[in-house]
């Protein structure tokens, strides 16, 4: 190779090599901005599953404090079911009890009222009040009823014995029950009164009497 072909030769594989290098960088530094791109973008998604690792373990540990205590809520309920149907059963108990005790205590006083003097239609008249429609009777209210009505049975039986004493006073009655009982109630106090009134001064004038004999 002549000395100018040489040169040349040298000349071109310089400015060839720089080509390449340059080539070379370029390629290299678009490589490594996409693996730092990439790595960025790697480092945001572990993060993320960090992010939602510590979440689900939260959710975790809060979906067990839940199971826990709903077992715990469903052995109370267990037990609660368990002493409602003992307090049931006991319930049952004591209502028999106080039925039979109020069965008996209805026996006596409708017993007291048949001994007390009343004419057959008056004592119809109070039993049919007594057992008129037993259906529409709540069991709660039913001694109520029955001792109201034994009552205004025997207001009546009180009337009557006062209209047949041939009373010279007219008694002002009302026409409400409880009210018209206590009215007769108090005259008849008085009466008492009147009556034990009466007697002592009759024992004062025999008194007087025997001492004025004896002078």
């Amino acid at each position: 190779m002549s000395l100018g072909c040489q040169e040349a030769f040298e000349v071109f594989k310089r400015d060839h090599a720089d080509t390449m290098n340059s080539l070379i960088f370029d390629i290299l530094n678009s490589d490594y901005s996409h693996f730092v791109s990439f790595t960025d973008h790697l480092k945001g998604k572990i993060t993320q599953r960090h992010i939602q690792r510590a979440a689900l373990g939260k959710r975790l540990n809060l979906y067990k404090t839940m199971f826990n205590r709903l077992k715990e809520l469903k052995l109370e309920i267990e037990h609660l079911q368990l002493l409602m149907e003992k307090v049931k059963v006991k319930l049952q108990k004591d209502f028999e009890v106080w039925w039979s005790e109020e069965a008996i205590n209805l026996q006596q006083l409708s017993a007291q009222s048949m001994l007390s003097p009343q004419s057959p239609a008056e004592a119809h008249h109070c039993h049919h009040c007594l057992f008129k429609n037993p259906g529409e009777i709540e069991c709660s209210n039913l001694m109520t009823y029955v001792k109201n009505e034994l009552k205004r049975c025997h207001f009546k039986q009180c009337i009557r014995s006062d209209s047949t004493r041939g009373s010279s006073t007219s008694i002002p009655l009302t026409g409400d029950s409880q009210a018209d009982a206590d009215i007769l109630a108090f005259i008849k106090a008085r009466q008492n009164i009147l009556q034990k009134k009466g007697k002592s001064c009759q024992k004062i004038g025999s008194q007087t009497k025997t001492s004025s004999t004896v002078f």
